[in-house]
């Protein structure tokens, strides 16, 4: 995976970051003082172990109820900055259009421009022309095939 300016890492990846490398410091911290004092830190086995839990929740944390919280305060406070549906799907063809996008993100968005298509333009066979496209690059995808509401 490489690094791309225009789409940096979220909140979540740079916590579990943050929480990855205490956990390699204290490890570190476990292993030298094992070896000085030829007894087992149990004191620090337990901060390593509470920060392995920290690292494995922070993701259900994040989900249920760190990002709602700032979605909601983000409408409360910036509410004047409305994107528009032209300003959305101006963004999406734009991300089509970039080359090397992940497969992911690339069957995610064009699944909801196609939506938009269908849904708010009432412009069906657009959305199904995309779908379609898109279909033949990864004939695979289990989400393209149930956008385009084909059989599995």
């Amino acid at each position: 995976m490489s690094f791309d300016p225009l789409d940096p890492p979220g909140p979540l990846a740079i916590v579990r970051g943050f929480f990855l490398g205490a956990m390699a410091v204290v490890a570190i911290g476990i292993v030298v003082a094992a070896g000085a004092s030829g007894t087992i830190p149990w004191r620090g086995l337990g901060l390593l172990g509470g920060l392995w839990t920290l690292w494995v929740f922070s993701a259900q944390v994040y989900e249920v109820a760190i990002e709602p919280l700032g979605r909601f305060l983000h409408r409360q406070l910036f509410t004047g900055s409305v994107i528009t549906l032209d300003d959305e799907i101006a963004d999406l063809e734009a991300r089509l259009a970039r080359p090397g996008l992940p497969r992911r993100r690339e069957i995610l968005a064009s699944i909801r421009l196609a939506e938009i298509y269908r849904e708010r333009l009432y412009d069906k066979p657009r959305a199904d022309a995309l779908l379609d496209r898109l279909l033949v690059k990864y004939p695979d995808s289990s989400e393209l095939r149930i956008a385009r509401r084909l059989p599995p």
